[in-house]
């Protein structure tokens, strides 16, 4: 069997650990974290306390720490330049290309708890307090402290810790519990810096053992029809590694354990799971071998072909509903469907199963989770319900905003510009799928209109990549001889601004407005005492010379939009399509539609008054941006008496949009959604007699989100 013979690893950093007495050469969790952060980018001072949560004087130590490890391997060391530490960029390449010896590591206490787990999940022999002392290199005291976490975090995975002066330390409880914290444990710690060394060595792990594993995922993918993500790869060889183990053990799981077997006897995946137990010499059960095929089933993936089965079939067939009930409940038209449902399988299928038999792990967004998508985040929630309720599970948060960010990123990025004849070109290295892939090229193509960006890659992809590009952008450290900018997947705004002076600085996209900067920069200095340059020319680039079509709008809202003059009441009308000249006459005094997309409406005015009914209180009129539409506005028209729709709801509101892109009104749309469900609110606007008060209780209500 041909062996991969450049193993992936996340920060291509494999870590050996050599005893090195120096206290000096000892790194701890916080000076890796800081070297993380210098491997991404420079480093303002400032910023990193802030984010690291640690003060000046704990960085400085730190900084002590990394340049006696950095010296000690033969590199030069962190240097100060204008305010920021910078790590020198032939030092980033060599440690993000090679394997280098990683001096001493102290544990910090909770990676000392998910070790204690792991060595004792995985024991061999008997496991004494002594042990645990010498291996994880700390006192008796501190690992006595450290198991009072772990009983307490076992016992919330139902799980108990035993102790048994003749068989030492063990873990009681279902296999499939054990298995749910070994996966945890495994995940969590495969992120971590180094952490693949250190897991190798805790689960006794050779590199035949592990090449030769990570050769069947391989086979395995080829077979399915699959392309795992870079962060899957990480963990999954190695859980892999330790569940057939336990198998071979005799730690089996019980034969009822959640799964019906015929949901899966027919799948390509089940199949596949022969590649990796046909060596061993024990008759696997039907209950291990659908165990193993949820793993491959639920791990993350890139893309997948179509799934087999009908099961898979009714999971497709729920998730186009998802989309339609998200479009009526949005009134957004959403283009190129196939390619939105395909993503969304590529996410949901693995997450399905994740969920229905409790395979999640503790990844979270968290407070990354784009404010910007928030409002598409609200909308999912709603839209979601009927398929949590077809399919008989509950989304936990953490996946809905997933699904936000899969559909949002998706609006986005059928509105962007897809012209490729751009001088520059840049490609896009994200490890966490195409969901966030697809987020960070919709970010850049906004902040770079002049970059032409290709397909996301994952990193794996780009070991082998060929095409010819100028700009390499990634969310992982890189080895490249191609200008490299390593971002955040969900980039900040501050983020951005700094990436695209950066960027914008460093290929001269922009000379003429730099030259600019310059001369006044040189001005300043004649006058002044200037203190930072750079800071200067940073917040020069950003305040005055972008161009506008690289600058972020701000989102609307119903208050910032209606204002006495686009609200019309009237006491009644003939019929729908005399309301609808009657909503659409402030958008047309004020030039913004024209008569031909008012009759464009009318033509679809069946259609859209059995889908663009929001809260089954209010229509709202529309077609998708047209190039006649110069701003986004709307016009509100109250009909007292209120007129019947073809399904007999009786409607007394009428919105019409004229929308300049597919997602800037979607902030109004939830305000609406909101409104129009709160019945309180709803009774009050029937009660209005004036545009004034409309408008009066409209902004009262503004900014309240979704219940």
């Amino acid at each position: 069997m041909k062996v991969h013979t450049k193993t992936f690893i996340y920060l291509f950093c494999e870590i050996s650990y050599n005893e090195i007495k120096k206290e000096e050469a000892v790194m701890d969790e916080r000076s890796v974290k800081v070297l993380n952060e210098l491997l991404r980018t420079s480093g303002i001072e400032e910023r990193l306390t802030k984010k690291l949560n640690v003060t000046k004087r704990q960085l400085d130590y730190s900084f002590e720490k990394i340049n006696y490890w950095l010296e000690e391997s033969g590199f030069q060391q962190l240097y100060r330049e204008k305010g920021e530490v910078f790590l020198p960029d032939q030092v980033r390449k060599e440690i993000v290309d090679h394997h280098f010896v990683f001096p001493s590591y102290i544990f910090s206490s909770d990676e000392r708890v998910s070790l204690i787990i792991l060595l004792i999940l995985t024991r061999k022999r008997k496991i004494l307090l002594s042990d645990l002392s010498d291996k994880l290199e700390v006192t008796k005291n501190t690992i006595l402290k450290d198991l009072k976490t772990v009983r307490a975090k076992l016992k919330s995975r139902n799980l108990r810790l035993s102790n048994d002066r003749s068989e030492g330390y063990s873990i009681e409880g279902k296999e499939w519990d054990k298995r749910n914290v070994l996966k945890n444990i495994i995940v969590d710690l495969s992120r971590f810096f180094g952490g693949i060394a250190i897991l190798k060595e805790y689960l006794s792990i050779s590199n035949d053992v592990y090449d030769d594993i990570l050769e069947k995922i391989y086979m395995i993918e080829d077979t399915v029809g699959i392309k795992y993500t870079d962060q899957t790869m990480q963990f999954l060889p190695l859980f892999l590694i330790a569940i057939l183990r336990r198998i071979t053990e005799g730690k089996l799981i019980d034969i009822d354990f959640h799964v019906t077997f015929k949901q899966f006897s027919d799948t390509k995946e089940y199949n596949a799971t022969n590649i990796l137990l046909d060596e061993l010499k024990e008759n696997v059960s039907v209950s291990e071998k659908t165990y193993i095929t949820l793993q491959i089933i639920s791990s993350q993936s890139m893309n997948r072909d179509v799934l087999t089965s009908e099961r898979f079939s009714e999971i497709r067939k729920r998730m186009k509903e998802f989309i339609l009930y998200f479009e009526f409940k949005s009134v957004v038209d959403i283009g190129n469907k196939q390619s939105l449902l395909e993503k969304l399988l590529d996410h949901f299928i693995p997450a399905y199963y994740r969920i229905k038999y409790k395979l999640t792990t503790n990844y979270t967004i968290g407070e990354a989770f784009p404010q910007e998508f928030h409002n598409i985040y609200l909308i999912c929630k709603k839209a979601i319900q009927p398929l949590e309720k077809s399919l008989k599970i509950s989304f936990p948060e953490e996946e809905i905003k997933f699904l936000s960010l899969i559909v949002g990123g998706h609006i986005i990025g059928e509105s962007c510009s897809t012209d490729d004849h751009k001088d520059i070109k840049a490609i896009i290295v994200c490890p966490s799928g195409v969901t966030f892939s697809q987020l960070l090229k919709n970010d850049l193509k906004q902040i770079f209109p002049k970059i032409y960006f290709g397909a996301p890659i994952s990193v794996r992809e780009f070991e082998t990549y060929e095409e010819e590009v100028d700009i390499v952008f990634s969310s992982v450290p890189l080895a490249t001889h191609k200008p490299l900018f390593v971002i955040n997947e969900l980039m900040t705004e501050d983020d951005k601004k700094k990436l695209r002076y950066q960027v914008n600085e460093q290929i001269s996209l922009m000379k003429s407005e730099l030259s600019e900067i310059d001369k006044i920069v040189s001005i300043v200095k004649k006058h002044t005492g200037l203190e930072n340059e750079e800071k200067l020319r940073f917040d020069l680039a950003n305040e005055y010379f972008f161009d506008e079509e690289e600058k972020m709008s701000s989102p609307l809202s119903l208050a910032n939009l209606l204002s006495e003059d686009n609200v019309v009441i009237v006491d009644q009308v003939r019929g729908w399509e005399e309301a609808i000249e009657i909503a659409a006459r402030p958008l047309q005094e004020a030039g913004n539609v024209t008569s031909d997309y008012l009759e464009k409406i009318k033509n679809h005015l069946s259609e859209l008054l059995e889908y663009a009914v929001l809260q089954e209180k209010i229509v709202i009129p529309h077609l998708g941006p047209e190039e006649t539409i110069r701003e986004m506005m709307l016009s509100l028209l109250y009909i007292k008496q209120g007129i019947f729709t073809p399904k007999g709801l009786k409607i007394y509101f009428v919105l019409m949009i004229a929308p300049i892109d597919k997602e800037q009104h979607l902030p109004v749309l939830v305000e609406l959604i909101n409104l129009m469900g709160d019945t309180e609110k709803y009774h009050q606007l029937l009660n209005a007699e004036t545009p004034r008060e409309l408008v009066e209780l409209i902004e009262n209500h503004s900014g309240k989100e979704v219940g």
